[in-house]
């Protein structure tokens, strides 16, 4: 579904991502892990669009991106929810939902996305006319999962930061849930145990470049690999 080859991000003389490759195949959770300022976050800002990259390609669905503005990938079947979550936070919990639809249009099918994510987060229902920016980190988080623009491949910048364990392990089953559902996920992520815990397939990123990829599975019993997610965590 997306790929990613020889891409290369620099910010003048700073070499953020160095001719990384990498691919998420449909209907699977792919893993990207890695340290703070490992490159992660600007890999991810060029696949939303709001980065350019010095060389490389991005291709979704096998069609380039070039050229692409942020809100034409989100019309493709992108979604980003970046670190930080970007909600609006003087807007309720419905309101932010809604935002989420605006380039979809507000016809009938926001309502039943509304109500599908509400079944997701049922917490999300009780507090529906709450300020976004009054909830806990954790709901938040799970208001600002971009279900509500359908997207075929959702990718999630670091939803663990600043959660507590048992939060965490609810995200988890939430991003198998959706899997279940046929979205394709890239989740992105300093938390090694959450990405092996929920990803097929996992790429470890240091210093810019991807030191191991393969199974979640094989990559968890590789010593040196776990060395390298020890250091993350």
């Amino acid at each position: 579904m997306l790929e990613i080859e020889n891409l290369t991000v620099r910010y003048g003389a700073f070499l953020a991502v160095d001719r990384v490759s990498l691919s998420v195949g449909e209907g699977i959770i792919v893993g990207l892990v890695g340290p703070n300022g490992a490159g992660k976050s600007s890999l991810v800002r060029v696949v939303s669009g709001l980065v350019q990259p010095v060389t490389g390609t991005v291709r979704f669905r096998e069609l380039p991106l070039d050229g692409i503005p942020p809100h034409g990938r989100v019309d493709r079947g992108i979604a980003v929810v970046p670190e930080g979550r970007g909600l609006f936070p003087q807007m309720s919990v419905e309101e932010n939902l809604l935002m989420g639809r605006y380039r979809r249009g507000m016809g009938n099918g926001a309502r039943a996305l509304m109500d599908h994510a509400f079944a997701l987060f049922p917490i999300l229902q009780e507090r529906r006319r709450q300020l976004a920016g009054t909830l806990s980190g954790g709901q938040q988080q799970m208001l600002a999962t971009g279900i509500m623009s359908e997207p075929q491949l959702l990718i999630l910048d670091e939803p663990s930061l600043g959660l507590a364990p048992i939060v965490v392990d609810e995200i988890g089953r939430t991003l198998r849930r959706l899997k279940g559902e046929g979205v394709t996920i890239l989740l992105v992520e300093q938390n090694a145990k959450l990405a092996a815990d929920v990803a097929d397939e996992i790429y470890v990123m240091q210093t810019g470049r991807i030191s191991h990829h393969g199974a979640a599975s094989d990559l968890m019993t590789d010593r040196s690999v776990m060395e390298s997610f020890l250091s993350v965590q």
